[in-house]
């Protein structure tokens, strides 16, 4: 299921993130400083336990993700940030 970012999924990808700061603060969105705004989106994003290492590559496979988008956090943790799409009866993932 493997899918590469399109110049056209960059540009939704812009366009959901400004909405979901609207959506949180309003217009002064634009207003924010980077680390005010790393809250407000840690606050709306949704967490999902992948499992363990082993499983890395399974999710890997069926989200679509490379090394380049898996980030080391605190105590030997890494995540990956994802962006689920709907739209009609298929369910892309950006």
């Amino acid at each position: 299921m493997k899918k590469q970012n399109t110049g056209n999924d960059y540009e939704k990808h812009i366009e959901t993130f400004s909405k979901h700061f609207e959506a949180i603060c309003g217009e002064d969105w634009r207003e924010l400083t980077m680390a005010e705004a790393v809250k407000l989106l840690a606050r709306q994003t949704l967490g999902v336990n992948g499992g363990s290492y082993d499983q890395m590559a399974d999710a890997a496979e069926t989200i679509g993700f490379d090394s380049h988008n898996i980030i080391p956090v605190n105590d030997g943790t890494y995540q990956v940030l994802a962006m689920i799409e709907f739209h009609g009866e298929e369910t892309v993932v950006h």
